[in-house]
């Protein structure tokens, strides 16, 4: 009897220790994990590179209005030509000889600019009758008379090998040139057939003869 008294006053023991070393499983407090913290995500400005240089481009060459000579224009030339006014049906061709020479150009050239004038000897000059019965004009007049015209060249411009000038009668001529060589034509806008027109423009270089 005694021994089984002994025995429960131990298993009482030992659930009074037990009672008071754990703890109630509600009364238990795990332990909380840390939160996460929710970070913002915020934008970070895009970094600013250092500016580059724009790449050096190849500048193509400027393209000018005139291009260098291909020679030198002064000088005296002369020549012939064969013309007529600028009408849709001239009534005349006017028509210079080579020799003696009909028309003269004396030029001076200055980089692409040349000035200089022109002399027209019209007693050096014939007549052709394209419609008959009509009047041929102030130049018939000008032949028969022999007179000689001079005047100042004005826009002269030499570009390469080509060579353009506008007259004292505002009439304007195209000339090509070689060596010793200009030929070409000309054209006018000037109303009232006043103005004269020409695909036959021939002078060549004047030549003179060493002296010794």
């Amino acid at each position: 009897m005694k021994a089984y008294l002994l025995i429960g006053i131990i298993l009482l023991s030992i659930f009074i220790i037990g009672c008071g070393t754990q703890a109630p499983a509600d009364e238990q407090i795990q332990e909380a994990e840390p939160e996460e913290q929710v970070m913002e995500e915020k934008e970070e400005p895009p970094v600013e590179q250092p500016a580059q240089p724009p790449a050096q481009q190849q500048q193509a060459p400027q393209m000018t209005s005139t291009i260098t000579p291909a020679r030198d224009l002064t000088g005296t030339w002369v020549g012939s030509i064969e013309f007529t006014n600028n009408c849709a049906n001239p009534t005349c061709r006017y028509v210079g000889k080579m020799t003696p020479h009909s028309i003269e150009l004396n030029l001076v050239q200055n980089g692409n600019n040349v000035n200089g004038n022109i002399v027209m000897y019209f007693a050096n000059f014939e007549i052709q009758q394209l419609l008959q019965n009509m009047p041929c004009g102030t130049f018939q007049d000008m032949v028969n008379r022999g007179v000689v015209g001079r005047g100042v060249i004005a826009n002269g411009v030499v570009s390469s090998s080509r060579f353009t000038f506008d007259d004292p009668g505002d009439n304007h001529w195209e000339l090509s040139m070689t060596t010793d060589l200009l030929q070409g034509r000309i054209t006018s806008n000037v109303p009232g057939c006043m103005g004269i027109q020409s695909n036959k423009v021939k002078l060549s270089r004047e030549r003179f003869a060493s002296m010794n």
